[in-house]
């Protein structure tokens, strides 16, 4: 009785916590190759009249790392971003996003002469900062220019002492 009051506790305490932050994507990749992977920011609650949105992703693998910046309007329903990934390591690697998302009433966005975009801001454009959790997934990266030789010649050896066991017990005593 004790186990089952427990577990119920258990799940009810899970049920009851918030989505963070999580990414999806391929876990068994090849070194090299690019990949897409989804980041999604959980539940955002912006405030009233917060509509325009600057979301930026500080995307690291242990080795390298990238920042992708997603702004618009309005914030995406989903709550899904994209984002491709290449990995240079091999073995096992953790892919971390840590997102930071800012949110304005009554902004509008501008493009400088060299195309970036800029936020412009009058005096009555607010701002409203939101930190939103990181998130980790971890990735097994398996190196594409020394697995395939390796395999094949691991089979090359293996058919060879298997043509000569068999060659060695057709021989008669």
């Amino acid at each position: 009785m004790r186990k089952v009051l427990g577990m119920l506790a258990a799940l009810a305490l899970m049920g009851s916590q918030a989505q963070a932050a999580i990414i999806t994507g391929p876990t068994s990749v090849l070194a090299g190759q690019s990949y897409t992977y989804t980041y999604d920011a959980g539940p955002v609650d912006l405030l009233d009249g917060y509509d325009f949105y600057i979301l930026n992703l500080l995307v690291n693998d242990g080795v390298n790392g990238d920042y992708f910046g997603r702004f618009g309007f309005p914030f995406p329903a989903n709550n899904l971003f994209t984002f491709d990934w290449t990995f240079s390591v091999t073995g096992p690697a953790f892919l971390s996003v840590t997102s930071y998302l800012e949110s304005y009433a009554d902004a509008t966005i501008t493009y400088s002469p060299d195309g970036f975009p800029r936020i412009f801001k009058t005096e009555g454009v607010t701002r409203s900062e939101l930190i939103e959790d990181a998130a980790r997934l971890g990735v097994s990266v398996v190196p594409i220019g020394g697995t395939l030789p390796l395999l094949l010649t691991a089979l090359g050896v293996a058919g060879l002492v298997a043509r000569r066991r068999a060659a060695k017990e057709a021989i008669p005593a």
